[in-house]
């Protein structure tokens, strides 16, 4: 019987790259989602590991696809592997582009010449994905005179998130924050007394799916660098929030602003979209007054400019708000 079985390589996606872990002995595998799952003995390497998503080969490295692991016995001697989704050679270099871009930090760094104290926001948009909630994701306040900055690595993450008030201001804060690659899969279930996310197979390049199972309404979001950005507010349990990940940079100047709260067109100044040209990974903004305008931009490129007065009256209307 075991001359007849196909021996298998087993790679686990770890961090932003797919690792070696195993190898396995084995029937045929199945070519789609409501074929059985086929089970699979370790011959050699790491144990196995339930819930978790393997990219399975033959020793050739014919490229089989995704199976999700559903279940262990023999203390990870043995799994019983579900198919989950095709491997594509498009997978495979988002993966790599993923892990170049991840072990880059940007840095955008704000210079306050005003005689006012004031909180650089920065916050993504998904142009392909409409509906979604930007939150400010990165912030900074800097009093007058002062300079200060954020930094972030491209690491994504999933999350769930519950919407709290804060004097009638609608932020997020996540209950849930779990790392994610693009081309992953996640269900939202209702276990242990809470909504929680669950590895659900593969998604297509660029695009992370988060499926609501969990029987009540939930707040699905994606985010960067250990903070949430965007969310899909109130989706109905069997839908799903879709993230078609190319995201856009904006920075605005506020008064008030929470980590968290969606951008909902209460800045002071801006937004202003945050371009880093070939090869650059820190840009400066700057906000001073020159004459009777507030001018605030990029230091050495595009610039917005506001009577002062106008400025002062926006900034009256924004606090008896």
């Amino acid at each position: 019987m075991e001359m007849n079985m196909t021996y298998y390589k087993l790679w686990l996606k770890v961090s932003d790259v797919w690792t070696y872990q195993t190898k396995c002995t084995g029937d045929a595998l199945p070519k789609k989602k409501e074929d059985p799952p086929v089970e699979l003995t370790r011959t050699e390497g790491l144990k196995l590991k339930s819930n978790h998503t393997y990219r399975i080969t033959n020793l050739q490295d014919a490229p089989y696809g995704l199976y999700v692991c559903e279940s262990i016995t023999d203390e990870g001697q043995k799994g019983e592997f579900k198919y989950s989704a095709a491997v594509s050679a498009g997978q495979e270099a988002v993966v790599m582009d993923q892990a170049i871009a991840a072990s880059t930090t940007y840095t955008i760094d704000f210079q306050n010449n005003t005689p006012d104290t004031w909180t650089l926001s920065v916050y993504q948009t998904l142009p392909a994905s409409p509906g979604l909630k930007s939150l400010s994701w990165k912030q900074t306040t800097v009093p007058k005179s002062g300079e200060s900055g954020v930094q972030w690595n491209i690491n994504y993450l999933v999350g769930v998130a519950n919407y709290k008030q804060s004097g009638g201001k609608g932020v997020y804060k996540a209950s849930q924050k779990l790392g994610t690659q693009l081309g992953q899969k996640w269900a939202c279930r209702f276990e242990s007394g809470a909504q929680q996310l669950f590895e659900d197979g593969g998604a297509n390049p660029g695009q992370v799916l988060i499926q609501n199972k969990s029987g009540e309404l939930a707040n699905l979001g994606i985010g960067m660098d250990g903070d949430l950005a965007l969310v899909q507010s109130n989706v109905y349990s069997g839908n799903g929030a879709q993230f078609e990940v190319a995201p856009v940079y904006w920075v605005a100047l506020y008064k008030d602003v929470v980590q968290g709260e969606v951008i909902s067109g209460n800045q002071v100044h801006g937004p202003l979209q945050v371009v880093f040209p070939g090869g650059v990974t820190q840009l400066t903004y700057e906000a001073y007054i020159d004459g009777s305008e507030f001018v605030f931009g990029l230091q050495g490129g595009k610039t917005l400019r506001a009577p002062l007065d106008q400025v002062e009256q926006r900034l009256r209307m924004l606090s008896a708000a």
